[in-house]
């Protein structure tokens, strides 16, 4: 509801994973091509997204965390 609330299309997904013993969803917006492009767009995000405090993650930690989830 949150990313279509905010209109993020195809560039953003989510997946769940688990967070001090409880379930966590995790919203992933844009590709980028390094840790500095990403902490570059922070700031052109829109004022609800920012309010946030997106984390700028590697798809390797995204995909440990997918992996590391219980079901």
């Amino acid at each position: 509801a949150f990313a279509e609330r905010h209109r993020l299309g195809a560039d953003s997904a989510v997946f769940r994973t688990v967070r001090d013993g409880g379930p966590w969803h995790v919203l992933v917006y844009g590709l980028y091509s390094g840790p500095d492009s990403a902490r570059a767009a922070i700031p052109r995000l829109a004022a609800g997204l920012r309010s946030n405090s997106p984390w700028i993650r590697s798809i390797a930690s995204i995909q440990q965390a997918i992996r590391n989830r219980r079901p």
